[in-house]
């Protein structure tokens, strides 16, 4: 009884000629096998010389013997395995035709006379065998005669007919005889696109055969593919025409990933009659876009049976033909963000196009013509959207294609977070879709701008101070005709930077008598400002704008000179007052004013200029401590502007008078101007920052005076250059430098010129304090008493920003701690609020924490009678 040989038992060489054959691939066995072996190849192909019998292995061997110089034995194994490793290797012989067995290598072949290896000799029928198609081997000279037995001892035998022969093992039957299958003719079949047809490819018995294992693999026509979930292909059989259900043929696959082949292993010990024809039945579907096409089904049927090998390659040819429903289906949007999208394509005419929204509706429909068709779209939302589209033709509905349109991006706001802010422009940012244009509402005033290329907006939006939310909503307009919208509710309540007020015009100080005059001034953001002159008299109150500037117009004169005062009262109570403005009726006398700073430097051999204002035609006379005159000259006739240069020096140093006389003869003056020579080598000093200090991590600013001219440059304890700058003609000098976030710097600053050095000095900075978050005072429990100024206290990291608000998210206070981590806050309370308090801390590195939940504040308890 021959041995059950899987398809991994009968080789790669089988396999690959499966997949020369078929176009299939089975993998890396497939491709480092060589293909299979001919029957006019028999002489150059050797095997094992190895037969089964009862079970058993034998190998065959060479053995010297006292008769013969190489004897031949049978040896028994107990694997297949152990007996082909241990045998010699002998030409395998072509089936049906008298051949010798030679051994590989050398000029030896086996003699059935002597049961011996002999010099071989082509026309000695004593060295003739010949194998039959079911692995038998007999002697040419004795036909009758087959190889035989375990039984009789370990030398060869070759038994009469009748008696149980043994059989060789796998590899001595050729191949070429198909293992009792052959090719069967094709089918042909044509199968519309988007349309599936169940297929098959047909193989046929040439004798009866039993079927010991193997594979069946298949491969979809060009333009195809197989359905997917196809496992089981049943097995059917076929008679003059007739077909019938042949379950022992029924095979469990699977279909490949990309529906392109479908393997199955054959069904084991299967029994079939002969001059039969057999297939497989499965589904095959033509791509919905596949056109005019000419393909093949290809199957390999490749195993063992109770003959041999067997590889069967065969197809079935399939027409595709192009779908009569083919269509379509494109979206697209319009330059002008203000019209709606479009969903359009070619079709059949007088077809029904459907269009499906994303979430499955049928939302339009309408009949090709001219071959073509366009939905118009109402926008359903942000991001892509796919819509679907399907073709109606001759009352088949084709399958539906996909439209999708990326609509972007909805419009987002990044700032500012939700909460307080402090009044007037506030920076309000965001996201959206590049070149959208957006409009804020909910400030002073409708706000719009456009979407930068990098997907993102801002805009400044006044918002007046208040103690209500203000709902700030940001609208955009983009692409299809989406509009989205994003809002952020902000209470203007935030702490101000308290700047003082001036009266800055006129510029001249000059009014014409009995015509609106304008006068103008600086003070708080949305600060009231009233307005005094010298008698105490309120000539005008008015609002600062937010950006601190105010004015009001006013009739003057006939012939006052006023001395006007604005004082200002800020939005949380305090208040400042300006230095008095002078305004005087056009011609009056003009106080005379120097532009310069004094002191003063000059450089010997350069020129140096003055200027200031006077009054209009008026001579000023500068003259030095010794009484001589330096300069003299005149004030512009319109304006009273008046300008002097001339070089001094080389080394004195001035102190100066100007004096000034008008056309009328009324003169003033301004004393004690000091003009210094520019010392070449003065020594650097450091003014930002002090030996010791902590330094705030981020942009610090170093600033100092030094020789103007001079190079000043710091260098941390690495040598690196921290910074540089050249100090000014006036001394000063200054740089930038990113610093931190937590390591301490050792630095050198140096001063040089003309590439010497003049000074260095050295500045320690540590790192910036780190600690943990502490309420120092009030202490839990403490209480307030109304109305009266209240000092919180506390711990934090350096430079951390702590903000308190209320559990309804009201802002109390916000402080900033300083370089040793200490903070304060002073403020009144009341009168009968309970305050439930939150702290947050925002390091410098922008991380915001919430340090300390739900402190409670209360007043004091009323007094008891």
């Amino acid at each position: 009884m021959r041995k059950h040989k899987t398809l991994k038992a009968f080789g790669a060489t089988a396999l690959a000629a499966a997949t020369v054959a078929s176009g299939l691939s089975f993998g890396a066995t497939a491709a480092s096998a060589s293909a299979a072996p001919t029957s006019t190849a028999a002489t150059e192909r050797y095997e094992p010389f190895v037969y089964t019998a009862n079970k058993n292995w034998y190998a065959g061997v060479v053995q010297k013997s006292p008769e013969w110089a190489h004897d031949f034995k049978w040896v028994k194994y107990p694997t297949e395995a152990a007996a082909r490793a241990a045998a010699v290797k002998i030409s395998v012989p072509a089936i049906g035709t008298p051949s010798t067995l030679k051994v590989e290598g050398q000029d030896l072949c086996l003699a059935l006379s002597n049961t011996a290896f002999v010099g071989c000799s082509s026309t000695s029928s004593d060295q003739k065998f010949v194998l039959s198609s079911n692995g038998q081997l007999a002697p040419q000279s004795a036909p009758s005669r087959l190889m035989y037995s375990e039984s009789t001892g370990t030398n060869i035998e070759f038994a009469a007919v009748g008696t149980a022969a043994a059989v060789l093992s796998a590899g001595w039957t050729n191949p070429v005889d198909n293992g009792g299958f052959e090719p069967s003719p094709g089918y042909d079949h044509e199968l519309e696109a988007g349309k599936s047809m169940v297929m098959s490819v047909p193989v046929f018995t040439t004798t009866a055969v039993t079927v010991e294992g193997g594979l069946l693999a298949l491969q979809a026509p060009e333009g195809t593919t197989f359905a997917k979930g196809q496992t089981l292909l049943k097995g059917r059989s076929g008679d003059g025409g007739r077909w019938f259900d042949y379950p022992a043929l029924n095979v469990t696959g699977s279909v490949s990933a990309d529906g392109k082949s479908f393997r199955a292993a054959l069904p084991e010990n299967v029994s079939l009659p002969t001059t039969m024809v057999f297939s497989w039945l499965i589904n095959v579907t033509a791509d919905a876009d596949a056109p005019d096409s000419h393909g093949q089904l290809k199957q390999s049927f490749v195993g063992t049976s109770n003959l041999g090998t067997f590889i069967v390659n065969g197809n079935t040819r399939v027409t595709v033909k192009a779908s009569k429903n083919e269509f379509t289906a494109v979206g697209a949007f319009a330059d002008d963000v203000t019209k709606k999208a479009t969903i359009s394509g070619t079709g059949v005419d007088g077809s029904t196009m459907k269009l499906y929204a994303p979430n499955g509706d049928e939302i339009d429909s309408q009949t090709v013509s001219d071959g073509k068709y366009s939905f118009s779209v109402t926008a359903p939302g942000s991001g892509v959207q796919t819509f679907k589209v399907s073709q109606t033709t001759d009352g088949v509905e084709s399958p539906q294609k996909d439209a999708p349109l990326d609509y972007g991006n909805a419009v987002a706001i990044t700032g500012p977070a939700t909460g307080s802010v402090t009044p007037g422009d506030v920076t309000v940012t965001g996201t959206g879709v590049s070149g959208s244009k957006v409009t804020i509402t909910g400030g002073a005033k409708t706000v719009t701008t456009t979407v930068g290329t990098d997907n993102t907006f801002s805009a400044p939006v006044e918002i007046a101070p208040s103690s209500s939310i203000t709902n700030i909503t940001v609208s955009q307009q983009s692409k299809g005709n989406l509009t989205t919208t994003a809002a952020v509710k902000v209470t203007a309540d935030g702490k101000q930077e308290a700047t003082g007020t001036a009266i800055t015009g006129p510029a001249d100080g000059v009014y014409e008598p009995m015509k609106t005059t304008t006068v103008t001034g600086t003070a708080t953001p949305y600060a009231t400002v009233v307005i005094t002159n010298q008698w105490n008299v309120s000539i005008a109150t008015v609002t600062a704008g937010k950006d601190g500037t105010w004015s009001f117009d006013r009739v003057y004169g006939p012939a006052a000179e006023y001395q006007l005062t604005a004082t200002q009262t800020r939005l949380d109570g305090s208040g400042s007052k300006s230095a008095a403005f002078a305004l005087a009726p056009l011609g009056s006398f003009k106080n005379l004013t120097i532009d310069n700073e004094a002191p003063a430097t000059y450089t010997a051999g350069k020129d140096y200029t003055f200027t200031g204002t006077a009054t209009p035609g008026a001579t000023i006379t500068a003259t030095n401590q010794w009484g001589t005159k330096v300069f003299e000259t005149r004030a512009n006739q319109s304006n009273g502007t008046w300008t002097s240069t001339r070089q001094y020096g080389p080394t004195a140093e001035y102190t100066l008078t100007f004096v000034q006389k008008a056309l009328d003869g009324k003169t003033d003056k301004r004393e004690g101007f000091v003009l210094k020579p520019l010392v070449t080598e003065t020594p650097m000093t450091i003014t930002s920052h002090k030996d010791g200090d902590s330094y705030r991590p981020g942009s610090n600013t170093f600033t100092g005076v030094g020789a103007p001219g001079a190079t000043v440059t710091a260098r941390n304890q690495w040598n690196t250059v921290m910074g540089s700058a050249t100090v000014k003609e006036n001394g000063d000098w200054a740089f930038e430098r990113t610093m931190g976030p937590s390591a301490p710097y050792t630095l050198t600053f140096t001063q040089t010129k003309d590439g010497k050095t003049i000074n260095t000095v050295p500045l320690n900075l540590a790192a910036p304090v780190v600690q943990d978050f502490a309420l120092t005072s009030p202490a839990a429990g403490d209480t307030y008493t109304p109305m009266k100024a209240t000092t919180f206290t506390g711990k934090a990291s350096a430079f951390s920003k702590i903000t308190v608000t209320t559990t309804l998210g009201t802002k109390v206070f916000e402080t900033e701690a300083d370089q040793k981590g200490d903070w304060s806050y002073t403020r009144a309370y009341g009168p009968t609020n309970t305050y439930t308090l939150n702290f947050d801390e925002t390091t410098t590195n922008g991380t915001t924490t919430r340090v300390l939940k739900n402190f409670i504040f209360a007043p004091d308890a009323p007094a008891t009678k």
